[in-house]
């Protein structure tokens, strides 16, 4: 039997990964249907992330918010797999590399 990867799965990987290349995530909680995670890079690269549990997509609500951030400028992933947050963080981690263990 094939176990669901959960939400928080997919969040802590996020974290973590971010972290081994040198940068850090904030938790936002202040509002509804605020992204779950503000990553922050090093050299300044800041983005808004949605984890979703496999297969689910973001809210009616959580959509509007990403609309508003986009138009202000703002880049904002929706990351719903352990692939999907790897590709991220490969690809908008590019330079960041660190010594730092997992």
């Amino acid at each position: 039997m094939e176990r669901k990867t959960r939400e928080r799965v997919i969040e802590r990987l996020l974290h973590r990964q971010v972290e081994m290349r040198g940068g850090t995530t904030r938790k936002l909680k202040g509002r509804v249907n605020d992204c779950d995670r503000l990553v922050i890079w090093p050299r300044g690269a800041v983005h808004f992330v949605e984890c979703k549990a496999p297969g689910k997509k973001a809210r009616q609500g959580q959509l509007r918010e990403h609309k508003r951030l986009h138009a202000l400028g703002c880049k904002v992933y929706v990351l719903d797999t352990l692939d999907a947050v790897r590709n991220y963080v490969y690809y908008r981690g590019r330079g960041h590399i660190t010594s730092r263990s997992a």
